[in-house]
């Protein structure tokens, strides 16, 4: 790591330290010190102290997330890095996601707003805050319906039905309608366990299209979801 320092260098050094942090956190902290990351970079990586702060003391670290001034910063580590890598008690993680919803809120440009709000449906769900989320798909289709309805508006439908198909597929089925045509896959998976009939008649209908930028790479999932909605 410490010789991984010209700038070409800079992403494997951002990834060794990561892998450091998962072997050795407090090795890990005290190397952090020592490396020359730029601003941006040093913001990166200390965002990755969060979670390794919270697994030792959730106080500590939830006082750590806080120092972050952009709630999109806040709501991103938790969505992000904190549900996935630290094992929290029901309360802390009602703790969290609270904090995550207030933060969602305050974003301000739009589509950021709805592209993490898609994002917390399910920890949502599986506290039991199914009101909240409910407000929240609320909120995000009235932002969305004053901002037009352009190819990057159609996507925000696509990702909001998409996240939400599992956790209320009859609401994702309406926001479907409003989806580019290129999440009808993504969608019926969410929602084939609820309606398999409805999955398979949007399974049916979709056709592959070749204008799918960095979301191509899922282009694979859609006949092993069809497969495994079979059984």
């Amino acid at each position: 790591i410490r010789k991984a320092s010209d700038e070409g260098s800079l992403a494997v050094k951002l990834s060794l330290w990561q892998s450091l942090a998962k072997l050795d956190e407090d090795r890990a902290i005290l190397l952090l010190e020592e490396l020359d990351f730029s601003a941006s970079d040093r913001s990166f990586v200390f965002q990755q102290r969060v979670p390794i702060e919270m697994k030792e003391d959730f106080q500590n670290g939830m006082a750590r997330l806080m120092e972050f001034e952009d709630p999109e910063d806040r709501v991103s580590i938790i969505l992000y890095s904190v549900l996935r890598l630290v094992p929290l008690e029901l309360e802390q993680k009602q703790t969290l996601l609270a904090q995550a919803v207030t933060d969602l809120r305050s974003i301000q440009d739009p589509l950021s707003r709805v592209s993490l709000t898609s994002r917390i449906f399910r920890p949502l769900s599986q506290i039991g805050s199914d009101d909240i989320v409910k407000q929240l798909v609320d909120e995000s289709v009235a932002l969305l319906e004053k901002s037009g309805d352009s190819p990057a508006m159609q996507s925000a439908y696509g990702a909001l039905a998409e996240q939400l198909a599992p956790v209320d597929p009859d609401r994702a089925l309406l926001l479907a309608d409003r989806a580019a045509p290129m999440f009808s896959a993504w969608i019926a998976t969410g929602i084939a366990r609820h309606n398999p009939v409805k999955a398979a008649e949007m399974f049916r209908a979709y056709q592959y299209s070749g204008t799918g930028g960095s979301r191509l790479g899922h282009w694979y999932n859609v006949p092993r979801a069809g497969y495994n909605m079979a059984f």
